[in-house]
Order: C-alpha cells, then structure tokens, then sequence
C-alpha cells in the first residue's frame, strides 16, 4: 500500500501522525510505532490506496467537463475603464482608456450575448458589472440590461463598485437592472480607508461609501466588503468589521495586497512606495485562520475551509469572457484594458477559445496533494508573483492539529476522526455567481 496521492500528513505534539485526504475529508490519527501503510482502517478511509491505483483520471475527466460546461454563461463588463479612484494598487492604471462604450458597441454585445447564449444552449446568464468604476458607465448598463430583460433572457447581475457614486436615484435606477449584490472595497474606517483609496479628486469618500451601502441593503440588495490587506493597514480590519457589523452588514473578508508589476509588465515594484505587503507565505493565511477561530473553532468551519471545490473561479469555464468598453473579449478580469492580451472581439464571427490550462499536467500542480483544494488557484496571479497555492497548505499544521483536537477522544491504535466522503464525479459544477 502507498498513502493515497491527496494524503498529507502532520506529526502532532505527542508525536502520533495526523492523516488528511484532501480529497474525500478522511482524517485519522496513528500512534507513530504502527505500520500505517498495513493498517486496513487507513485503507478503508482511502488515506492509503493500492500500488496502482489510479485516483487522477475521474476527477481530471470530471474537470474537462466543468470547464465545457455550457449552462451557465458568464460575463464581466466593463463598460468604462474610467475610475474616480486612483488607488495605487490597481492593476488597471497604465490602461484607463479614456470614454464609456458607445452605443453601436453597446447593441452589438446585446446581439453578440443573444446569439451565444442561444447557440451554446445556456441556460442562465450571469452579469459581473466591471470596471474601472462602472457606474461612471451607468447608461450603458442600463441600456444592455433593460434589453436583455425585456428580450426575456433570466438575467442575473452582480456589481463591484467603489460605491462613491451609488446615489439613492443610482442605486434605484440600478435594482431595474436584475442586480443582486454588491461588492465595495473598504480598506478602514474614515481617514484609513481614503489614506489607502484616494479619490482622483482628493475629497475623502468613507462616509458617502458606507451611506450607499446602506442604501443598498435597504433596497433588498445584498451586500459584500473587501478589505485589501497589508502590514500597514491590518490593525484597521476589526474596527472596520465592527463598523459595519452595527450598521447590519456581516459579509466582510479580507483579500492580500500583491506585487503584481510582472503581470503589468513593469520592472518597479508599484505597490512598495505605499505599502508594507506580507511577504511570508504563512503570515496571511494564518491571521485570517486566527481570526476566524478566536471565538471557538467548530467542525462545520474547519470542514468548509478544507473543502475541496470543481473550479477555482470563472477564468476555468470555457464560456467566460471579459468584456472591455471597446468590445474586446478576455479569459480573465486581470487582462482587461491590455489590449494584446485580448482573445477576440464581440465583432467576429467565432468565439474564440481560452487559453489550454490544464492543472493535471501542471508541474507545479500535477503531483500536489493539496491540488483539489485550489484546482491550480489563480493563474493571473501567479504569472504576477510567481507560485501561487491554495492558503490552507502554508497552515496545514495549524489546521490537522486543531481538527484532531475537536474530534480526537483519545483511545489506543489508528482512531479515525472523520470518515472519507467520495466525491461527486458526475453533474455539472454548481451553479455560482462569482
């Protein structure tokens, strides 16, 4: 017997062995004087497997389905690479083409969705409003969703904003567009956050952000906050979860600040100037994991953070495109504005095809056991910084040691913890909105 390819394994305190299948969820502790590779409870679990065993082959035939998936059509659009913003942090800034799409543009993506979501056979349509700032393309918006709702397509919409110029008339105007959630970046409370988002005209912005956001949650709409994170405004992530906590907003996550010059094609680092930024692997995963369990750790938490998934986001799906005001097509929100970067165009004939990725013949993916955690994660980012793995591998330790700790009610000999859960191999990939 061999330990199955998606079995990790940690030495705990009283040096007994954790074991974890990433795969299936088995967990299961060994005192270290047994022969774990002939033990028939391992086995069972699937924590060890057969000399020639092949675990790979149904879950990669699994994935080439998911990413052909055709049901769901998906698309970001930026109707404007304008932005109201100037945060140095943004991977847009050498491409803020100037002007919204214009009319002819805007009718000919309403024809170009019609017929692909027809001729792919799809069968709900999904809107990421993009930018730049969109609503500085609010017209546009509104003319490209008042149509497709009116031509019965099952329009779906979900919007990410600034929010500085989300009005009460706007966030009305914006509810006739099939929009159910929104997503603003808020980087700390009043000073702190315009410190990190500066607006193009020096005024500060939190308080009218946080005025929208309620407004929006008045009108039914849901609400999420990104909190852009590095070492300089960390000490801000509570206050500004407390903040909005008291004002009924929960949805509130933290996301690391990268270096990203090398996707930008750029030699200087375009983020150091302004910002301390994690540079240890650990050090990010591990303050979002202490945050998260400093109230108590429970099983359905650490069950869910070790969940395995069927893509990593919508670049995977062959049928997702970015959409840039100029009518180019992209694979990835990343790419918008870098106009050599493009795939196609809403104007040609054919849609053209993604780039081959394939995280099974990845070198850095392929012999992971950690790979279906993140099936290969987010290749623009790691074309910016380099390697990129899912965050739960840095604190594997962390993670088996608290987990066994829940579960493990001491006893002699292999104790399983948590039984294995075959996954699902048949289906297409659930439905999601980004």
């Amino acid at each position: 017997m061999k330990p199955s390819c998606f079995t990790v394994t940690y030495t705990d305190n009283d040096n007994a062995v954790v074991y974890y299948n990433v795969l299936t969820q088995a967990l299961a502790v060994c005192p270290a004087d047994i022969d774990a590779a002939n033990d028939p409870l391992l086995a069972q679990e699937g924590l060890f497997v057969n000399e020639d065993a092949d675990e790979v082959s149904a879950l990669r035939l699994r994935y080439a389905r998911d990413m052909a998936n055709t049901k769901n059509f998906c698309l970001a659009i930026a109707p404007t690479l304008e932005c109201n913003f100037t945060c140095p942090y943004c991977y847009e800034r050498e491409v803020r083409h100037a002007g919204v799409m214009s009319p002819e543009a805007q009718d000919a993506l309403i024809a170009w969705i019609e017929h692909t979501y027809q001729q792919q056979g799809s069968e709900h349509l999904q809107i990421l409003w993009y930018g730049g700032e969109p609503l500085m393309g609010l017209s546009a918006i509104e003319h490209i969703s008042h149509k497709l709702i009116k031509d019965g397509f099952p329009l779906e919409s979900v919007l990410i904003s600034n929010c500085a110029l989300a009005t009460e008339e706007t966030i009305q105007r914006l509810t006739a567009c099939n929009i159910s959630r929104v997503t603003a970046t808020i980087d700390g409370v009043g000073e702190q956050h315009d410190i990190h988002r500066p607006a193009a005209n020096g005024k500060p912005t939190y308080d009218t952000i946080v005025e929208a956001l309620k407004n929006f949650q008045a009108r039914g709409i849901e609400v999420h906050v990104l909190f852009n994170e590095d070492r300089s405004n960390t000490a801000n992530y509570d206050h500004v979860v407390n903040e909005l906590a008291a004002l009924g907003i929960y949805q509130v996550s933290a996301s690391q600040v990268f270096d990203y010059c090398q996707c930008l094609d750029k030699c200087e680092d375009f983020t150091r100037a302004k910002y301390d930024l994690f540079d240890d692997a650990r050090e990010f995963p591990l303050k979002q994991y202490q945050r998260a369990t400093a109230q108590g750790i429970s099983e359905e938490y650490l069950a869910g953070l070790m969940a395995p998934i069927r893509l990593f986001c919508s670049r995977q799906n062959q049928l997702y495109y970015v959409v840039d005001e100029k009518g180019l097509l992209y694979e990835c929100d990343g790419d918008v504005g870098y106009t050599n970067r493009a795939l196609g165009s809403i104007f040609d004939e054919s849609l053209p095809s993604h780039k081959a990725y394939d995280p099974f013949t990845d070198p850095l993916c392929k012999d992971c056991a950690f790979l279906p955690l993140c099936m290969g994660n987010c290749r623009w980012t790691r074309d910016s910084i380099g390697q990129c793995c899912a965050p739960q591998k840095a604190i594997i330790q962390e993670i088996l040691h608290d987990w066994r700790a829940l579960l493990d009610e001491g006893g002699e000999g292999v104790r399983i913890l948590r039984a294995a859960t075959a996954p699902s191999l048949e289906g297409s990939v659930p439905y999601y909105l980004w």
